[in-house]
Protein backbone atom coordinates (compact mmCIF):
# COMPACT_ATOMS: atom_id res chain seq x y z
CA UNK A 1 0.00 0.00 0.00
CA UNK A 2 2.99 2.70 1.07
CA UNK A 3 4.78 1.78 -2.20
CA UNK A 4 1.52 2.13 -4.28
CA UNK A 5 0.37 5.60 -2.57
CA UNK A 6 4.22 6.75 -3.41
CA UNK A 7 3.93 6.11 -6.87
CA UNK A 8 0.60 8.26 -6.93
CA UNK A 9 2.50 11.01 -5.03
CA UNK A 10 5.36 10.96 -8.07
CA UNK A 11 1.94 10.96 -10.38
CA UNK A 12 0.28 13.79 -9.05
CA UNK A 13 3.77 16.01 -8.97
CA UNK A 14 4.43 15.50 -12.00
CA UNK A 15 0.99 16.67 -13.20
CA UNK A 16 0.94 19.65 -10.87
CA UNK A 17 4.69 20.38 -12.24
CA UNK A 18 3.01 19.97 -16.44
CA UNK A 19 -0.11 22.68 -15.55
CA UNK A 20 2.39 25.07 -14.58
CA UNK A 21 3.64 26.27 -17.95
CA UNK A 22 -0.57 26.23 -18.76
CA UNK A 23 -1.06 28.64 -15.80
CA UNK A 24 1.69 30.65 -16.33
CA UNK A 25 0.52 31.16 -19.88
CA UNK A 26 -2.69 32.16 -18.96
CA UNK A 27 -1.86 34.36 -16.17
CA UNK A 28 0.43 36.09 -18.61
CA UNK A 29 -2.18 36.53 -21.66
CA UNK A 30 -3.83 38.36 -18.48
CA UNK A 31 -1.37 40.62 -18.06
CA UNK A 32 0.08 39.65 -14.92
CA UNK A 33 3.68 40.59 -14.03
CA UNK A 34 6.36 37.35 -13.50
CA UNK A 35 6.78 38.44 -10.06
CA UNK A 36 2.81 38.44 -9.21
CA UNK A 37 2.64 34.96 -10.96
CA UNK A 38 5.15 33.32 -8.65
CA UNK A 39 3.42 34.95 -5.93
CA UNK A 40 0.23 33.68 -7.27
CA UNK A 41 1.89 29.89 -7.77
CA UNK A 42 3.31 29.73 -4.12
CA UNK A 43 0.34 31.29 -2.40
CA UNK A 44 -1.75 28.38 -4.02
CA UNK A 45 0.89 25.53 -3.31
CA UNK A 46 0.80 26.96 0.24
CA UNK A 47 -3.02 26.66 0.68
CA UNK A 48 -3.12 23.36 -1.03
CA UNK A 49 -0.47 21.41 1.30
CA UNK A 50 -1.79 23.06 4.33
CA UNK A 51 -4.85 21.84 3.58
CA UNK A 52 -3.52 18.10 3.03
CA UNK A 53 -1.07 18.17 5.90
CA UNK A 54 -4.35 19.21 8.20
CA UNK A 55 -6.19 16.83 6.84
CA UNK A 56 -3.75 13.17 6.59
CA UNK A 57 -0.49 14.37 8.39
CA UNK A 58 -1.06 17.08 11.48
CA UNK A 59 2.71 16.28 13.15
CA UNK A 60 3.97 17.96 10.61
CA UNK A 61 2.66 21.20 11.84
CA UNK A 62 4.13 20.48 15.44
CA UNK A 63 7.37 22.52 16.28
CA UNK A 64 10.01 21.17 18.63
CA UNK A 65 11.93 24.36 20.05
CA UNK A 66 14.90 23.21 19.31
CA UNK A 67 14.31 23.80 15.55
CA UNK A 68 13.44 27.35 15.71
CA UNK A 69 16.72 28.65 15.48
CA UNK A 70 17.39 26.61 11.71
CA UNK A 71 14.14 27.93 10.81
CA UNK A 72 15.05 31.70 11.70
CA UNK A 73 18.39 31.33 9.86
CA UNK A 74 16.89 29.42 6.53
CA UNK A 75 13.97 32.30 6.50
CA UNK A 76 16.96 35.01 7.12
CA UNK A 77 19.08 33.33 4.66
CA UNK A 78 16.06 32.94 1.85
CA UNK A 79 14.87 36.71 2.39
CA UNK A 80 18.46 37.68 2.21
CA UNK A 81 19.02 35.69 -0.67
CA UNK A 82 15.89 37.08 -2.42
CA UNK A 83 16.38 40.59 -1.38
CA UNK A 84 20.21 40.26 -3.35
CA UNK A 85 18.23 38.81 -6.36
CA UNK A 86 15.58 41.55 -6.72
CA UNK A 87 18.48 44.32 -6.24
CA UNK A 88 20.41 42.72 -8.78
CA UNK A 89 17.72 42.57 -11.72
CA UNK A 90 16.92 45.93 -10.65
CA UNK A 91 20.37 47.32 -11.20
CA UNK A 92 20.73 45.19 -14.68
CA UNK A 93 17.71 46.82 -16.16
CA UNK A 94 19.28 50.20 -15.58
Amino acid sequence: MKKTISYLYVILGAACWGFIGLFNRMLGEAGVSVWSRVFIRNFISLVLLTVVFALFHRQVFRIRLKHLPIFLAAGLISVLCLACLLYTSDAADE
